[in-house]
């Protein structure tokens, strides 16, 4: 099993990689499939899958109706077990992220004794894998979920800050619907955001090409606290 690290916003999520391979070498290895970049996927009961190549990002949609990212996946790994083993999953999917091909497997399978007698390494794998991905969940709604609208745009700030070799001024690649998309908010409550942190003076020009930020202190405890950190500093900068 591999957990990697990619670039950008994507740095704020895990990517699982090959912690499932070994189930290509399964006999009947399911039936080979393409799916093209954009695809959704959803969490139906009928099938899972084994990603032979490309990307795949599992996303909830709350009861609010945002869409949250949770995790990425590549190549090696199995995904929508969940919603084999649970029946199906509605406020679960998986977004194709680039041009995919997967083995696709009948959702039964995973509920079948026969199937585990024959195969006990992938009962023990699949554990494995509930396990590693409800670790990622718990430090994700620890981290990410928790934090306020204003506290998960800095971090998204500050996460092309750490990308770009922590400079001040640098081109993030990034606009400002991608950090929506990518942590759960509508674009009007991002873009309020940046004007706030603006006009505080907290990051200057923020562009796809250029972003400035002009105080970093505020900008991490911010993005640490939200809304409250905001408060805690502003006071301890008035009573000094």
């Amino acid at each position: 099993m591999d957990i990697v690290v990619r670039e950008g916003l994507a740095k704020l999520f895990l990517h699982l990689l090959n912690i499932n391979e070994d189930w290509e070498q399964l006999p009947d290895c399911g039936n080979l499939k393409h799916f093209k970049k954009g695809k959704m996927i959803p969490a139906s009961a009928e099938n899972f899958y084994l990603l032979k190549s490309g990307i795949i990002r599992a996303v909830v949609t709350t009861a609010a109706g945002q869409d949250w990212t949770l995790l990425y996946q590549e190549k090696g790994c199995i995904f929508n077990e969940l919603g084999a083993l649970q029946g199906g999953i509605e406020q679960l999917y998986y977004l194709c992220q680039t041009d995919v091909s997967v083995y696709c497997f009948p959702g039964e399978l995973l509920l079948s004794e026969e199937f585990y007698r024959r195969n006990p390494e992938k009962a023990i794998n699949l554990i494995t894998t509930l396990a590693v991905k409800e670790a990622i969940s718990y430090a994700y709604t620890t981290d990410v979920a928790c934090a306020d609208a204003m506290g998960r745009v800095c971090q998204s700030l500050l996460a092309l800050v750490n990308e770009n070799q922590n400079q001040d001024v640098f081109s993030p690649d990034v606009t400002q619907s991608e950090i929506a998309s990518m942590m759960g908010l509508h674009q009007t409550t991002v873009a309020r955001a940046i004007k706030e942190l603006r006009a505080k003076k907290i990051i200057g020009k923020f562009t796809k090409k250029r972003l400035e930020v002009l105080d970093r202190e505020k900008l991490v405890q911010i993005a640490r606290g939200g809304k409250q950190g905001e408060e805690l500093l502003l006071g301890r900068i008035h009573d000094n």
